[in-house]
């Protein structure tokens, strides 16, 4: 199993939704995460993305470096 670009976004917009109650936007990335059957490797993309950046990301610039990272993975996600 390896993570890939679009895992870690997926982590990362999850993570982003979460902060902001956003449930539709959750939804949405637990839909594509189904559709693109890579719900094991979400899980672990979230594991790694909290160990690195939890104890930084409850503080406002923490913050918007999540939203940075988000828009900088997307960029970098490999089309199928």
């Amino acid at each position: 199993m390896s993570i890939t670009a679009a895992d870690n976004r997926r982590a990362a917009a999850l993570v982003a939704h979460h902060a902001r109650r956003d449930f539709d936007g959750i939804n949405a990335i637990l839909g594509e995460t189904t559709e693109a059957k890579r719900a094991t490797e979400l899980i672990f993309a979230v594991l790694d993305l909290y160990q690195e950046l939890v104890p930084a990301v409850h503080t406002p610039l923490g913050l918007q470096f999540l939203s940075s990272y988000l828009h900088r993975v997307a960029g970098i996600e490999e089309t199928p």
